[in-house]
């Protein structure tokens, strides 16, 4: 088990320097500079900080969090869980069922294979693309009893929704608060229509390439988000 703290500058004249782990459990931290860490066998603790930074899990159940700073993060192989932080991430759960979290920004999430939780988690205006990959996904457009993820002009697209494979969609409210309107709104095969979740006249969603939705296809969101 190893602790690996970066600096708070790009070392040794290397654009982006590289942290890495052991094959056991290892806690690796960043801090500010665009950093690379990546941490190998184990279940391990990746932390950015502040920059650009990539995050590679590798193999067993990371914690990967980018913080500040447009980052990438890769969970490898495992049931990890990778929370972007601020700024505008891309998120990959790899394999496992993996728990995936945007935070603030414009955030790109890929769950991969395996039964992922996807939740850009936001309270306001942000875009962000969600992909759950192969098996049964939950995408988590809002919290039981807490609030919509989107507002205002921000909303979610699900690029790969799937009725049969399992896929269910969180939201705030009962079901019946909301409304689906299909058309050809620009996403994906234009010879396909997609699906808009509006709440209220809020559009919060838009399921690319489907208007194979059900009633039973949507839950109630966790109580609180965690």
């Amino acid at each position: 088990m190893a602790t690996i703290n970066g600096t708070n500058f790009n070392d040794n004249g290397i654009d982006k320097p590289m942290l890495v782990g052991t094959n056991e459990a290892d806690s690796i931290y960043g801090k500010a500079g665009n950093d690379i860490l990546s941490g190998l066998g184990g279940n391990d603790y990746l932390e950015g900080g502040i920059g650009n930074d990539q995050l590679y899990g590798g193999i067993g159940n990371d914690d990967l969090r980018g913080e500040a700073g447009n980052d990438y993060l890769n969970g490898g192989i495992g049931n990890d869980y990778l929370n972007g932080g601020t700024g505008s991430d891309k998120l990959y759960g790899g394999t496992g069922n993996d728990k995936l979290w945007g935070e603030g920004g414009n955030d790109f999430l890929t769950g991969g294979i395996g039964k992922d939780y996807l939740n850009g988690f936001s309270n306001g205006t942000e875009f962000d693309t969600l992909s759950g990959g192969a098996d049964a996904d939950k995408f988590v457009l809002g919290a039981q009893n807490y609030y919509n993820f989107y507002t205002g002009e921000g909303f979610a697209l699900i690029t790969d929704f799937n009725s049969l494979q399992g896929d269910k969609i969180a939201l705030f409210e009962t079901v019946d608060k909301y409304s689906l309107v299909s058309g050809n709104f620009g996403y994906g095969n234009p010879n396909v229509q997609d699906t808009k979740i509006l709440f209220g006249n809020d559009e919060i969603a838009v399921l690319q390439d489907t208007t194979n939705v059900k009633a039973t296809d949507f839950i109630l969101g966790d109580p609180f988000p965690g």
